[in-house]
């Protein structure tokens, strides 16, 4: 049975665990021990294992694919009704709502990605974080949602928060080895030269539309002087 991710086993184990009902994505990821191997990922999201696999990958990649065809059609054939590709009713997803909302002043409450500035208690106000809040003609109004239990913040908000800062500062720097770190940091490594090699191959990788006109990954990622 594909079970929803949201009343996953692994989103009540993470209920059990945090004492707070994860939702959204946050089932998906929730920890390392979720996902070591396909039977693993089977018993805590059912028997595909959950969208964050090879297979559940390529099945959203293929959506996607399809969706984008399905948008070209309505966008350039003359006799196709965009009504009959996508249907009269409204998505679940949020972001067509929060342009009506700031465009037309059609108000809701919405969960919005926004500089903390106080909203999460814990947090710096330059840290980016998702929060509930009330859009409308006058913008965005994040809602204060005050403090999280503490075993949440120890044990997920400021760890993220942590390796959020670890990349910030890779990127900004252009320190390979803080780079590299965060290879090392992730369970699936194995050992120093694996998470090297990993690295290295990444960094060699092709690089994609629109990314091959960006600075090269190679020339911006150095070792230190003293490496």
């Amino acid at each position: 049975v594909d079970i929803p991710a949201q009343m996953s086993r692994a989103a009540i184990h993470q209920y059990k665990m945090f004492g707070l009902m994860p939702i959204g994505d946050t089932p998906r990821g929730g920890g390392w021990w979720y996902h070591t191997d396909m039977d693993t990922r089977r018993r805590w999201y059912g028997a595909t294992g959950g969208g964050d696999t090879p297979e559940g990958r390529d099945k959203i990649l293929r959506g996607k694919d399809e969706k984008y065809e399905q948008m070209k059609q309505a966008a350039y054939g003359d006799k196709v009704r965009p009504i009959d590709l996508f249907g009269n009713k409204r998505s679940s997803e949020q972001h067509i709502p929060i342009i009506d909302g700031l465009v037309n002043d059609h108000e809701g409450q919405f969960q919005v990605n926004v500089p903390n500035n106080g909203a999460l208690a814990g947090l710096p106000d330059d840290v980016v974080v998702e929060v509930p809040a009330i859009v409308n003609i006058k913008g965005i109004q994040p809602l204060c949602v005050g403090e999280l239990p503490a075993k949440v913040m120890l044990t997920k908000i400021i760890p993220d928060w942590l390796d959020m800062e670890v990349a910030l500062e890779a990127l900004l720097s252009g320190d390979k080895s803080m780079l590299l770190y965060g290879v090392l940091q992730s369970h699936q490594t194995r050992s120093y030269d694996q998470a090297v090699e990993v690295m290295e191959a990444l960094m060699h990788m092709e690089p994609s539309e629109p990314m091959a006109y960006l600075e090269d990954i190679n020339e911006h990622y150095q070792w230190p002087d003293i490496w």
